[in-house]
């Protein structure tokens, strides 16, 4: 599971399920658990305004973590993510 818990500003969690697809705003305070199996992705829409989480990571069984490139958004970061 992956318990996210929104400290600053607004994020959008897509997610992707057997069950639907679909979009959480994520808001100070408030918080989204997601279970194994569902694939998501978090991402700040604003351009201007900073957002942070805390992530909680309980494995299923292992680590359900797979490898994802950065989309776009890489390339349009003020800052090279790599050299952070």
């Amino acid at each position: 599971y992956d318990l996210f818990i929104g400290m600053k500003g607004e994020l959008e969690i897509r997610y992707e399920s057997h069950h639907g697809d679909g979009l959480f705003v994520l808001k100070p305070g408030a918080f989204c658990s997601m279970p194994p199996g569902v694939r998501h992705e978090v991402s700040n829409p604003s351009k201007t305004d900073e957002a942070f989480f805390l992530i909680v990571h309980a494995s299923h069984e292992g680590y359900d973590c797979l490898p994802v490139r950065f989309r776009a958004i890489e390339a349009a970061l003020p800052f090279s993510p790599r050299s952070a």
